[in-house]
């Protein structure tokens, strides 16, 4: 690992989103491969230089991460089965990659992936597991359920399934064997702190919706929904 390399991991663990200052070095190489994807891996493994992807760790960290959210239910709410198995569903892979792009967490920046890979929501879903994964096994349980609570607090409180269109439509998508959405986006007008854009989304390399919105995940998501209509699922 270069030292670039080693600053950015240590650049989204200072960060807002996770705020773990003084990691030590021997900690950094968990964390390299939890941003690692599996085609980075394969190719490099072909290549001939040995690489591991983050699959383990994403598996370690889907089971933490729903752990410590099936916590904070219990002992923060007095919800009953049904609502708290309504609202854990804010750690489905479809949910986590806009919950990572919303905190600007910098994972989806720090994702490293084999040529001609497109980086899709669930890489970035999976590549967040995976660190959740690292910061546990790095820095304990303790630290990783601030880091949760923090970032889905408030998520859990105003979490509604039915308005997350995006992961509605991918899920719709994927059932259908469709493959995934594309979502493209301009910029339409605004000054630069305050820019409006608009996003098209392409299912099978056709426009099916279009939304606008004054950050980029409010037009992608008004697109989605867009989409949805478009197809007779909203």
């Amino acid at each position: 690992m270069d030292e670039s390399r080693r600053q950015q991991i240590l650049d989204i663990l200072s960060g807002a989103a996770f705020q773990i200052r003084g990691a030590g070095a021997g900690s950094l190489p968990l964390y390299d491969v939890a941003l690692t994807h599996t085609s980075f891996a394969n190719e490099k493994t072909a290549a001939g230089d040995a690489c591991t992807d983050n699959e383990r760790l994403e598996f370690l960290g889907n089971y933490v991460l729903d752990f410590i959210i099936a916590e904070h239910l219990y002992r923060e709410y007095e919800f009953s089965p049904k609502e708290m198995s309504k609202r854990i569903r804010v750690s489905e892979n479809l949910m986590l990659a806009d919950i990572v792009l919303r905190h600007e967490t910098g994972i989806d920046g720090a994702i490293l992936t084999g040529t001609g890979q497109h980086l899709t929501d669930g890489i970035i879903a999976d590549a967040f597991e995976a660190f959740i994964g690292a910061i546990y096994l790095n820095e304990g349980i303790d630290t990783v359920r601030t880091v949760i609570t923090r970032l889905f607090a408030r998520e859990i409180e105003d979490f509604d399934p039915e308005q997350n269109f995006k992961g509605r439509l991918q899920e719709h998508l994927q059932q259908s064997g469709a493959g995934d959405p594309e979502y493209v986006l301009e910029r339409l007008s605004g000054p630069d702190n305050s820019p409006v854009w608009r996003a098209r989304v392409r299912v099978s390399g056709m426009v099916r919706g279009e939304g606008t919105g004054l950050k980029k995940r409010s037009a992608e998501m008004e697109a989605a929904k867009a989409a949805l209509m478009s197809i007779g699922k909203l």
